[in-house]
């Protein structure tokens, strides 16, 4: 091998050479440039002794391929074990959906998706390998390359009658046999008739056969293909099988015998070929009608419609079908099946069992495996407000302390005094519930709060921060839905007024009024512990009772009757100490008043007069006075706590009618609240106010007062009086310009202001549809009407501000009538001396003037330029510093008339000619409304009072 070697370096060089003469015509002897011996191992290394070479020249016509357009590669759908793991990679949920006995939309049928892509052309077989039993015919093309004595190559063609014409040896019979006993009959006959030569032979282009595709395929015909096309190469290019043909059983028919038989299952579930043999000239492809089928749906691998040789047990139908998925239902299986051939029936095959395994399909069957019942069994649900929620496995003798294994579970927040505890029964389904003392189970694991828990039970923690009834809607939904009437109440409760959270929540068995209240999140600090109501609605009967309750009493005692017994449907109410309380139980007291049947007393009473929540309450039986007072919220401070009125009324010829009234001695009933009579229906208390009773009462002193502040008043006090407590008055305190505010005389000008502000609509109709002298063509109407509406919004902003003209240097004499009594909430504005006299309105220079003595308005006017021509003269208004209106209307203002005595920090208002100014008839009463509160408004701010 060493010398071979050694050679073959230093052919390197030839190498090249004889490379560049590969394009010698064929049979043309290469010329001798070195030793033969060395020229033989190159010609060794061109050939290809395994047949799997090209042909050294090309032929003259090149053969054209057309190019098939590249398929597009489908996307592959996802399995069937895909989608079931996808369902259960969601959120542990105890929710059960409803399983429908639906599986796949449509089955079908197996195998025949092979042929949904199959080639545009026939491309010739060139660059397969030659096997060794391949059967030489005419047209065949064999490549014999000759060396040693001879170094020639020949490209030779087996004529039609099958023989090969070898130039140095002659025709030789070669149709029929073997690629490779052709090859050693050429290699004996050169060795033989040759010396020296030896030859190797190998395939060049194959012949091209005629075969016939006939039965049911797609496109029946006759082909030609390569000499190396097997039959299921032919079917595939050809189109393939229609779904009306068998994939069983396809014929190759050679001199109208079958020759062989192909069975595609075994090619598609087994990768068996041996049935796929090499076509010859003229064989024909058959493909029958398809055999009987069955169906295989639902859970397996591959559900589809297949086509048996025979009857076939459901296990061996299960095999083809590539076995069952994890999510089969082995006891839930079943042969849907034509009976008797006029009706379908439903034949079990229990999976489980041998028998069923074991049961014989038939034609036409449809094996249905149906999935497991989508239900988690064997958990516990841990949800709500914590780090983990989720699933866990249920173990014997697990408690909750099993899933809240410490406090460092909870998330923030987390509502430690009661969670919630869902539970299926196992026997009828229904939902219960139990409410936890989350707090004494992570205290005392294992104790008494700490519930063993049952499968699918679910533990619940709340949020603080989230309304609970949102968080229990659904719950509260299926409590609601699995209701019987007449026979199961829906295990609700609802729960109002002053507690954490209100709402509709779910009731545990035999819960009391303190663990609803917990559950809600307990009571707020405004409730009143001292009296609730439960509105309790019978489910038999549907009629409405109210029970009382106290808190306090409730948690003194909690195995005691003052903890109710919570109803299902109980409504429990949950009083402020100081908000109204009646209004929240109207509906109820409504309905409980129309449920009285005719001829009886509706079981209401009533309180009122002095007590803190006077109105209309539900009668209990054995109610008495102390009862009623305590659902009141007890006296208020102006009562008379001696004695009240308690008026009875029976009921006589279907009308109410007083037969009684007495006084109760309330100081009994303090000491005794079991003494005194028990009410009847529609009683009615009435509580007094203590004679010459004033409360709390205070008026304010601003301003240049001695002492200013507030300063608490007693009935019948005057403003001399309190004055002098305050000091009395300053050196520079100007009296007559003092601003009194009354809040009850607020009132009343705001309620006539508002009642003149609710008549200006009619107003403004009133003045567009007024005709005066020509107004139509002084200013149009919509200009008109546009002018009044702006009048209209500046008119609402003015707000009552109760002032009260007094006389404050008589009031300081502490006699007469100006030395007024004061209320509560009286403020007394004291000024300092004001020298200035205020000239505003249609005035060419409105200011203020230094004040002196002895001029009067129209000097003061005269000052500030005279009146404009826009002026209504005779609507001139002077406000006197302590809030007197004087008016110059009547009068000539030029004359005596109009001249009206002005004193310190007056305001003279010389108000605007509307009708001339606007062109519009305007009515004189909205007119002088408006200048009034104008004026108003201008002097006491001038004042200071808005400081």
């Amino acid at each position: 091998m060493s010398t071979r070697l050694a050679r073959l370096l230093r052919l390197g060089p030839m190498l090249l050479l004889l490379g560049g003469l590969s394009g010698l015509a064929q049979g043309q002897q290469l010329p001798i440039l070195e030793a033969l011996d060395e020229q033989q191992v190159v010609e060794r290394m061109q050939a290809a002794p395994d047949g799997d070479d090209e042909p050294l020249e090309q032929p003259l016509t090149p053969t054209t391929i057309p190019e098939a357009s590249p398929l597009l590669q489908p996307e592959e759908p996802v399995s069937a074990i895909e989608e079931r793991a996808a369902e259960k990679l969601d959120e542990v949920s105890l929710e059960e959906k409803i399983q429908k006995q639906i599986l796949q939309p449509e089955l079908k049928q197996f195998g025949y998706d092979l042929f949904d892509q199959t080639p545009t052309t026939f491309a010739p077989v060139t660059d397969l390998p030659v096997p060794s039993d391949y059967v030489i015919g005419p047209g065949d093309t064999l490549v014999v390359q000759v060396y040693g004595k001879l170094n020639v190559e020949y490209s030779l063609v087996v004529t039609r009658d099958g023989r090969l014409l070898v130039p140095e040896l002659g025709p030789i019979q070669v149709g029929g046999l073997r690629f490779d006993e052709v090859r050693d009959l050429l290699r004996v006959r050169f060795e033989q008739q040759i010396v020296g030569a030896k030859a190797v032979t190998t395939m060049g282009a194959l012949r091209t056969i005629q075969v016939l595709v006939v039965g049911e395929v797609v496109k029946p015909g006759n082909y030609s293909v390569s000499g190396l096309t097997t039959l299921l190469n032919t079917l595939i290019t050809s189109g393939g099988v229609k779904r009306t043909g068998t994939l069983r059983r396809i014929e190759l028919k050679r001199a109208g015998q079958v020759s062989a038989t192909l069975d595609l299952y075994d090619v598609l579930l087994g990768g068996d070929t041996s049935g796929d043999v090499q076509l010859q000239h003229r064989d024909v492809i058959f493909v029958p009608p398809i055999g009987p089928t069955v169906g295989v749906a639902g859970e397996v691998q591959r559900p589809a419609i297949y086509e048996l040789r025979r009857p076939r047990r459901v296990e061996e139908l299960l095999e083809l079908a590539g076995g069952l998925l994890p999510t089969a239902s082995l006891a839930d299986a079943q042969i849907e099946r034509i009976q008797d051939g006029d009706r379908y029936t439903l034949v079990d095959t229990p999976l489980d069992e041998t028998s069923g395994r074991a049961t014989l399909t038939r034609p036409g069957d449809i094996l249905r495996i149906f999935p497991v019942t989508p239900s988690m069994d064997g958990v516990v649900l841990l949800s709500g407000h914590v780090l983990r929620p989720g699933g866990f496995q249920h173990r014997p003798g697990m408690r909750v302390s099993s899933l809240l294994t410490s406090p460092r579970i909870l998330r923030p927040n987390a509502d430690v005094s009661y969670g919630l505890l869902r539970r299926e029964s196992p026997q009828t389904r229904r939902i219960q519930i139990g409410y936890l003392d989350i707090a004494s189970i992570l205290r005392r694991p294992g104790g008494r709060a700490d519930l063993v828990l049952q499968p699918r039970d679910e533990v619940i923690v709340f949020d603080l921060a989230v309304p609970r009834s949102q968080r229990v809607a659904n719950l509260v939904r299926d409590l609601r839905t699995q209701a019987e009437p007449g026979r199961y109440p829906p295990m609700v409760v609802d729960v109002r007024g002053q507690v954490r959270a209100t709402g509709t929540f779910p009731l545990a068995a035999e819960a009391r009024l303190l663990d609803v209240i917990g559950f809600a999140g307990g009571v707020s600090e405004e409730a009143d512990r001292r009296y609730g109501l439960v509105a309790r609605k019978h489910y038999t009967g549907g009629r409405l009772q109210f029970l009382s309750f106290s808190l306090d009493r409730a948690h003194a005692a909690p195995h005691g009757s003052e903890n109710l017994l919570i109803y299902p449907e109980d409504t429990v109410y949950v009083f402020d100490r100081q908000g109204e309380r009646t209004g929240i139980i109207a509906d109820d007291m409504d309905l409980l008043v129309q449920q009285t049947p005719y001829g009886e007393a509706s079981p209401v009473i009533y309180v009122r007069g002095e007590v803190r929540h006077p109105g209309r309450y539900p009668l209990e039986p054995g109610m008495r006075v102390a009862d009623l007072l305590r659902a009141a919220g007890g006296l208020s401070e102006e009562a008379y706590g001696l004695s009240a009125e308690l008026t009875s009324f029976e009921l006589l010829q279907g009308e109410y009618r007083a037969v009684q009234h007495r006084q109760i001695d309330l100081a009994e009933v303090a000491l005794d609240a079991e003494s005194g009579r028990i009410l009847e229906p529609h009683d009615e208390l009435v509580l007094h106010r203590k004679p010459n009773w004033l409360g709390r009462a205070n008026v304010t002193l601003a301003g240049e007062v001695r002492f200013p502040g507030e300063y608490p008043i007693t009935r019948g006090e005057t403003l001399c009086q309190v004055i002098k407590r305050a000091g009395g008055l300053t050196e520079g305190a100007y009296p007559f310009g003092a601003v009194f505010i009354r809040e009850r005389v607020r009132k009343q000008q705001q309620e006539a202001l508002d009642r003149i502000q609710n008549n200006l609509d009619d107003l403004l109709v009133n003045l567009s549809l007024s005709f005066g002298v020509k107004n139509d063509e002084k200013t149009p109407a919509g200009e008109r009407k546009q002018e009044l509406i702006k009048v209209i919004k500046q008119l609402k902003k003015q707000e009552a501000i109760g002032r009260m003209v007094i006389d404050l240097d008589r009031a300081m004499r502490c006699s007469g009538e100006a030395n007024i009594q004061l209320q509560d909430g009286d403020k007394l504005t004291v000024t300092g001396m004001q020298e200035e006299v205020t000239v505003v309105g249609e005035v060419y220079h409105p200011t203020s003037h230094l004040y002196r003595k002895g001029l009067s308005s129209a000097d003061y006017v005269d000052l500030s330029g005279g009146t404009t021509v826009l002026a209504r003269r005779d609507h001139v208004f002077v406000m006197q510093a302590n809030g007197e209106i004087v008016s110059v209307r009547g009068g000539d203002w030029t004359h005596r008339t109009g001249r009206v005595s002005v004193t310190p920090g007056a305001t003279i208002y010389v108000p605007l000619n509307v009708d001339r100014m606007n062109k519009l008839e305007v009515a004189q009463s909205w007119t002088q409304i408006l200048y009034h509160l104008g004026i108003t408004a201008a002097s006491l701010n001038t004042v200071g009072l808005f400081d």
